[in-house]
């Protein structure tokens, strides 16, 4: 404004500024939240496919090559002779054994 109350041409509206700046401070508050939260969102996925499915596919890996151990006929040492037979066997095996037949 200018001097004794008169608008001039050039002169800002404070109420105006003061609104497209507020709405600008709004917007990039929104993006920047928005873009945080994206990615935090990617992050997660990523971490969780690196190091929950990792351990997961290793585990199913060592626990089936286990259940193939302890099922199976092998040679466990060529030198000592000594062959691996089934638990189940083997279990059936020391109950004889400890009954005396």
């Amino acid at each position: 404004m200018s001097r004794g109350g008169v608008k001039g041409i050039g002169d800002p509206e404070s109420l105006g500024t003061a609104f497209f700046v507020l709405v600008g401070v709004i917007f990039v508050v929104v993006v920047v939240l928005l873009v945080e939260a994206w990615y935090y969102g990617y992050e997660q996925r990523l971490v969780s496919e690196r190091l929950v499915q990792t351990p997961i596919e290793e585990a199913v890996r060592v626990e089936a090559e286990q259940q193939r151990l302890l099922e199976g006929y092998a040679m466990a040492d060529e030198e000592r002779n000594a062959v691996r037979i089934p638990i189940d066997r083997a279990m059936d095996l020391i109950v004889l054994e400890a009954q005396g037949k």
